[in-house]
């Protein structure tokens, strides 16, 4: 007849873990596997395609005439920029573009606002007022 081993002796090193270790080690391993297979393709990708080096040249705040929320911000040739924004324009009845839009001119990495003659046409300023009152 047998004897039955303690369950403290050789104690297998899982079972002295938590489920919260094992699983943190799982997903550690896994997060480990789907990093090395998305650097393998990305490197293919990049013999494919090419690739160019993206970086960070200089940072710089952008400021409007009234306190908005920022939505988009769209190239317009090759140093132009327009910023569309949200405003909270209280009781006025009516929202004109310059409340929110913004043309911008990047020079020496600084950003310098610039007239709305670029968005200035009376098709567009029609079509604007049409979608202001509709969607309000």
């Amino acid at each position: 007849m047998e004897l039955p081993v303690p369950l403290n002796a050789e104690a297998d090193p899982l079972l002295d873990q938590g489920t919260y270790e094992i699983l943190r080690g799982r997903l550690a391993a896994h997060g480990a596997q789907l990093r090395e297979r998305l650097e393998r393709l990305n490197a293919a990708r990049q013999s494919v395609f090419g690739s160019i080096p993206t970086t960070l040249l200089a940072t710089e705040r952008v400021t409007t005439k009234n306190n908005c929320t920022p939505r988009d911000i769209i190239p317009i040739g090759e140093s132009r920029f327009l910023l569309g924004y949200n405003v909270h324009v209280g009781l006025r009845s009516e929202i004109k573009l310059e409340d929110v839009f913004t043309v911008y001119e990047c020079q020496e990495r600084a950003f310098r606002e610039l007239p709305l003659e670029d968005i200035a046409d009376p098709t567009f300023q029609s079509d604007y007022k049409s979608l202001y009152k509709y969607y309000k």
